[in-house]
């Protein structure tokens, strides 16, 4: 997906925290996983929000270990 991180309705802090680490696009979140997230220092408060508004959508981080 295309779409702007924007779509995903998340908190502000947040996209503006995605954002800085150069994740503007959903595809762009599709393709990291739980690991990447902690390794930018999400917290598992925000990585979970994360994870429940692309499952709204249809999609879900990567599965890959």
């Amino acid at each position: 997906m295309n779409k702007n991180i924007a779509t995903l309705e998340l908190d502000n802090k947040l996209i503006t925290k995605l954002n800085k680490n150069n994740i503007n696009k959903i595809s762009d979140l599709q393709k990291l996983n739980r690991a990447d997230l902690r390794n930018m220092n999400y917290n598992k408060d925000e990585i979970d929000e994360i994870i429940v508004k692309l499952q709204l959508i249809g999609t879900d981080l990567s599965k890959r270990k």
